[in-house]
């Protein structure tokens, strides 16, 4: 899978792109190909490094936004986000154009879908694909402001020499992480959110005197201080034993050919856990249960009925 400037050491699908990890400060999310975004509609709403934080960016994709050029101001840079084409507004522009530059009778492309983000620092970067066959593209870093609008718009700060890169900075309210749990697969959404900030155990009755505990959406077990300091998201207590890891980050959505929210954390060597999520309003939140462990005693399969297993959209 091509990537760009990281080498992940794993790269796997989640809300709707490409979760790529490379070591402990680097996370990125992409849609790595034509192919792959042409499956999966862009949704802009990306998981942060840190458990249970999320920057959501879709209302960007309402309108297309303009700025002058720093350079040659009398340009004007026309951007479209989470795959909004500008092509559709402004017919002038390149087909499949995500961002264009207009000025002097000339439209020229700075962009084409697929994009690709990471996360740098406190900054998320989202960068427009190659406008092919040229060799130009876009950069945004986008950086929190708490006390801006929701309407502040991207500035553009500079042109490579060769002109193929154009940099912008968008500060944005909407940068800035919240403590939320929205899982996009497929068409559909579901909200995990009021099932953060709590170490869920479970009885382990496969195991005698054991106890599961699990936290969702990357966030730490707290309630086992082994299991917090070591960082684990998922892990396995019993009498007169230290306690186990059973699952690690980053986590993963599916659906189940029931079309049933799947949460999956990663390989905790030897140990996967996954959690089957069953739509159940009337039961509120629920708990949820653990309904077997594999004939190798390693694979921990959970079902939470509630209603945060019932899809929002």
């Amino acid at each position: 899978m091509s990537i760009g400037r990281y080498s992940p050491s794993s790269a796997l699908l989640q809300n709707n792109k490409f979760l790529v990890t490379g070591g402990e400060s680097s996370y990125a999310v992409y849609l790595s190909s034509s192919e792959i975004f042409d499956m999966l509609p862009p949704s802009c709403l990306f998981d942060v490094p840190s458990g249970g934080l999320q920057i959501d960016l879709r209302q960007l994709s309402e309108k297309v936004w303009s700025t002058p050029n720093s350079v040659y101001p009398a340009n004007i840079e026309h951007l479209g986000m989470c795959g909004t084409e500008v092509s559709s507004s402004i017919a002038a522009c390149p087909v499949g154009s995500t961002v264009c530059e207009s000025g002097g009778g000339l439209y020229l492309s700075y962009g084409q879908n697929p994009f690709s983000v990471w996360f740098s620092g406190d900054s998320l970067f989202y960068q427009h694909g190659i406008a092919s066959p040229s060799c130009r593209f876009s950069t945004i870093e986008f950086v929190c402001d708490p006390e801006g609008s929701d309407d502040a718009g991207p500035i553009h700060v500079s042109n490579s020499a060769d002109h193929c890169q154009q940099t912008f900075l968008w500060k944005t309210k909407l940068a800035c992480p919240k403590k939320s749990c929205f899982s996009l697969v497929n068409d559909r959404e579901f909200d995990l959110t009021e099932l953060l900030g709590t170490t869920h155990s479970v009885p382990n009755p496969y195991v005698a005197n054991s106890t599961a505990h699990l936290a969702l959406c990357g966030e730490t077990v707290t309630t086992v201080p082994e299991c917090a300091n070591a960082g684990w998201p998922a892990c396995r207590t019993s009498d007169g034993q230290r306690p186990l890891q059973l699952g690690a980050v980053p986590i993963t959505y599916s659906l189940t050919a029931e079309s049933t929210l799947l949460m999956a954390y990663s390989l905790a060597d030897p140990f996967t856990t996954t959690i089957e999520f069953i739509c159940d309003e009337q039961v509120g939140l629920g708990q949820p249960e653990l309904v077997s462990i594999g004939a190798d005693n390693t694979s921990y399969h959970f079902v939470w009925a509630g209603k945060s297993g019932c899809p929002v959209v």
